[in-house]
């Protein structure tokens, strides 16, 4: 269904390990706790790696159950709490960007039709209030008071050292409260020609986002020391529209554009010969979704 509900993690980050861009992974199976526990340390034994880790489903969307893991207790605890098949990835430290990408299928030079900053929503301290009347003060924070106020239950009544900045969120997804800037004017032909390299290792992948981390925006320019933490297929926005200020036209302006390139794809395709996905399938992939849920507190 290219990407569109359903799709699995595990699979497309396979896909893309020929890149030699993907951040180190495994797939923790359901099971026994005990039997899972064990898989991850092996992980983190094989990877030479330290806490803290990501941990995320198979099949997820918007962020749900997306944790950042700081210890092996917290890893425990999760994965006694979801007992679906898990991924367990490094923990890549740098700037986010979402870098939305497209090719037709007889071109083997794409377009990149969109790049968000992923940064997380920060209060400052002023050495007076607690974290909870600087959420509730914040002008952007307060429109999420009650995801923070739950997220950060444990520290609300926390008096802030003046100056000291207080981040929020962690997770680069806008419904978990980072902020997404436009940061189109960072395109450039180096970027480009290592997304296409990128691609062309995915048969059949010709539209979607790469979630990216890399040392900082000048990095991301040229191409080079990018860590893919996702790819997001069909469903995915070009999410610089979120860009505060943007406009509900602009918006949909940009997603009709998208959706249009997005069918052009989809009657290449079919000219070439491959068979559309019948209206049962996408039934019965809806039927066996996974429930979605609030994000729940995991950091």
């Amino acid at each position: 269904l290219g990407g569109l509900i359903g799709e699995s993690k595990t699979d497309i980050l396979t896909a893309l390990l020929p890149s030699g861009a993907v951040a180190p992974f495994a797939t923790l199976p359901d099971g026994a706790i005990d039997a899972r526990m064990a898989a991850l340390d092996a992980f983190v034994a094989e990877h030479a790696t330290q806490y803290p880790i990501v941990l995320k489903p198979v099949r997820g969307e918007r962020g749900t159950d997306v944790a950042i893991i700081e210890d092996r207790e917290a890893a425990s605890s999760y994965l006694s709490q979801h007992a679906q098949p898990t991924i367990v990835q490094c923990f890549a430290s740098g700037e986010e960007f979402g870098v939305f990408y497209m090719r037709r299928p007889d071109h083997k030079k794409g377009m990149i039709y969109s790049i968000a900053h992923k940064q997380p929503t920060i209060v400052t301290g002023d050495g007076g209030a607690t974290l909870e009347t600087l959420i509730l003060n914040d002008p952007r924070a307060v429109c999420m008071a009650e995801f923070f106020l739950g997220e950060h239950a444990d520290h609300l009544s926390e008096i802030i050292a003046d100056g000291r900045q207080y981040p929020l969120s962690r997770i680069g997804t806008h419904s978990r409260g980072s902020l997404f800037t436009d940061a189109g004017t960072l395109a450039s032909d180096a970027l480009l020609a290592r997304l296409d390299e990128i691609s062309q290792h995915f048969p059949g992948f010709y539209l979607g986002r790469y979630d990216l981390i890399t040392t900082n925006a000048q990095t991301l320019t040229t191409g080079q020391a990018l860590t893919i933490v996702e790819l997001n297929g069909v469903s995915a926005e070009a999410a610089h529209i979120y860009h505060p200020g943007t406009s509900v036209v602009s918006g949909w302006r940009v997603i009709a554009r998208q959706w249009r390139f997005a069918f052009d794809i989809g009657a290449a395709r079919r000219r070439l010969g491959w068979p559309p996905n019948r209206p049962l399938t996408l039934i019965k992939a809806l039927v066996g979704r996974p429930a979605q849920v609030l994000p729940s507190r995991h950091e």
